[in-house]
């Protein structure tokens, strides 16, 4: 008899499911991030590929799991469930509960996804289980002005724009303006 080892959490809608990290994603992640490189590089904070190799992904492994049992973190790699395929991150990090239950996202898509829906599903699905599991209420969202599809993407989920965070982070050796946005849940009264 074989038993299947349930991940320890794990979130579906639509094509796609999300569930954290472990060490056996080690290698498709890094092809991955490699693979979008040129275009990671224009979004990314300055440093993130630095960051690949199999220590720092054990480390954020254990990040994760920490984060999630205090609530503070939800990072989930984002896997097509046709074929188990890895197709990119998100991640709900910074809460803080009471009195705030806010957080701040960031996510990547693999560039042979774009335009599937797959982000969509995964931050709406991030978005409800925070609301409804931990009470988070607020989200923030920073994004580059040409990062149209990012943008696109965050006043779909119901984000609105904020303003601008003024060299907000050092993009591709340069620090960059971002755009602010935030989700309001109807909750938030």
């Amino acid at each position: 008899m074989y038993l299947i080892k349930k991940p320890p959490f794990l979130l579906e809608n639509g094509d796609i499911f999300l569930r954290f990290p472990d060490r056996s994603d080690y290698v498709n992640w890094v092809q991955v991030r490699r693979k979008n490189y040129h275009i990671l590089k224009l979004y990314e904070p300055e440093g993130g590929f630095q960051n690949n190799s199999y220590l720092n992904f054990k480390r954020r492994i254990k990040w994760v799991k920490a984060g999630f049992k205090d609530h503070k973190v939800l990072s989930c790699l984002i896997f097509k469930k046709s074929s188990n395929e890895l197709v990119g991150s998100i991640t709900l990090e910074s809460i803080m509960l009471h009195p705030f239950y806010s957080g701040s996202i960031g996510y990547w898509l693999d560039s042979d996804h774009y335009r599937s829906g797959y982000m969509y599903s995964a931050l709406n699905s991030i978005l409800h289980f925070v609301e409804s599991k931990w009470g988070v209420t607020k989200i923030n969202a920073a994004t580059l002005p040409e990062n149209t599809a990012s943008i696109r993407l965050l006043i779909k989920s119901n984000f609105c724009q904020d303003g601008v965070l003024r060299r907000h982070l050092r993009v591709n050796g340069r620090w960059r303006d971002h755009l602010m946005f935030s989700y309001i849940s109807d909750r938030r009264e």
